[in-house]
């Protein structure tokens, strides 16, 4: 890979590269088919990239094109100028969970009752709000006192 393509992702890469970036997304932004060809077609070339970005498993392969599925395109092209802007600073904290049903969706960020959010995940609150207002939801999840009487009993009776 050469020190251009290695350069990206970080804050200088998406200010040099901006009014390319802008276009280039622009033209995706318009159609989901388009995007979604556009995914295909450079699977194939884009191995080394995937790697240094440590998006290079099927795994995340297939979770991004599911992502290209369920997302409006301008959606998607808002997320990846984000990301492009400063990709090491930024893609990490995502929430757990992409909640959808037809064309409504929220990302939602699921959190025990002792769990606490951590520096990435704030970081990715405070910038969803400023920069990118994807509907976005702080799950807290609390142990009923029903399930906490029971898991005792099984406890005690062991």
């Amino acid at each position: 890979m050469d020190i251009f393509a290695r350069s990206f992702g970080s804050p200088g890469y998406g200010k040099r590269r901006a009014r390319q970036i802008d276009h280039h997304l622009a033209r995706l932004a318009s159609e989901r088919d388009e995007l979604i060809w556009t995914f295909r077609y450079w699977l194939e070339y884009s191995g080394d990239l995937r790697q240094y970005l440590w998006a290079h498993r099927n795994q995340d392969v297939e979770r991004a094109r599911k992502v290209l599925e369920i997302l409006p395109p301008l959606t998607v092209s808002k997320i990846l100028k984000y990301l492009v802007g400063s990709y090491w600073d930024r893609y990490c904290g995502w929430p757990d969970l992409l909640v959808y049903k037809e064309d409504d969706f929220f990302f939602a960020e699921v959190k025990s009752s002792s769990d606490k959010l951590s520096e990435a995940q704030k970081r990715w609150i405070k910038n969803n709000y400023e920069e990118l207002h994807l509907p976005f939801k702080l799950v807290k999840i609390h142990k009923s006192r029903q399930a906490s009487n029971e898991s005792q009993r099984t406890a005690s009776s062991d």
